[in-house]
C-alpha cells in the first residue's frame, strides 16, 4: 500500500514538474519575442528572421495589382506591397475603408500566385495603439478572408526605419503599411 502511494506521489511530482516546464516554455518564448519593442505574435514565424527584409527594393509593375494606391517593389527573393493607411483604413480608426477589400484581394491574389504557401510580414514605422489595432485587423483579414495560415502572418514594427528619401514610409501626411511576402524566411 505504501509503495503504491509512494509511486502515485512520485508520478504526480514528475507530471507536475514536466507540466510546469511546458507551461513556462511559452512565457520564455514570449520574453524573447518582446525584444526592443519588436513582437512577432505567432510561434512559427518567431523562429524565423525578418531581419534581412529590405523594404526599399526596386519598384516593379505586377499586372494583377490594378489599384493606384499600391506601390509594388520586388527582387528575386520577395515582394513588398506598400499601401497608404488612408487606402486601407477609415480616418482615425482600425475599421477598413471601402476600398480596402479590393486592394487586399489584389494583394492576396498576387501573393498566392507568386509565393504559394508564402509568409507575410506586416510592417509599420509607427507604433501606438491605433497602429497595433490596424495591423491586427490586417492580420485577421489575411487569415479569414485571404485564407493565409495564421502562423505565417507576422506583425512587425520598425525600430529605426531606413528613411533615405526613396521609401514611401517617409510620407508622414499619408503613412503606409508595408506588406512583405516571401516564399520562406531565412
Amino acid at each position: 500500500m505504501h509503495k503504491n502511494l509512494f509511486s502515485i506521489f512520485i508520478s504526480i511530482v514528475f507530471l507536475t514538474l514536466f507540466s510546469c516546464e511546458k507551461i513556462q516554455e511559452p512565457h520564455e518564448r514570449f520574453a524573447e519575442r518582446v525584444n526592443n519593442n519588436q513582437f512577432i505574435p505567432n510561434t512559427d514565424a518567431e523562429a524565423l528572421s525578418w531581419q534581412n527584409i529590405d523594404l526599399n527594393v526596386p519598384d516593379v509593375v505586377y499586372p494583377e495589382i490594378r489599384s493606384k494606391g499600391v506601390v509594388v517593389r520586388s527582387n528575386e527573393e520577395y515582394t513588398v506591397y506598400s499601401v497608404g493607411e488612408n487606402v486601407l483604413f477609415q480616418s482615425g480608426s482600425a475599421q477598413f475603408a471601402v476600398s480596402a477589400d479590393t486592394v487586399l484581394q489584389q494583394i492576396t491574389t498576387s501573393a498566392k500566385g507568386r509565393y504559394p504557401g508564402g509568409w507575410i510580414g506586416l510592417y509599420s514605422s509607427k507604433s501606438g495603439k491605433e497602429i497595433a489595432e490596424r495591423q491586427d485587423s490586417l492580420k485577421k483579414w489575411f487569415v479569414r478572408q485571404g485564407g493565409f495560415d495564421s502562423t505565417k502572418v507576422s506583425i512587425r514594427f520598425l525600430k529605426k526605419p531606413d528613411l533615405n528619401g526613396n521609401t514611401s514610409l517617409e510620407r508622414t501626411e499619408n503613412p503606409r503599411i508595408e506588406i512583405a511576402v516571401v516564399p520562406k524566411i531565412k
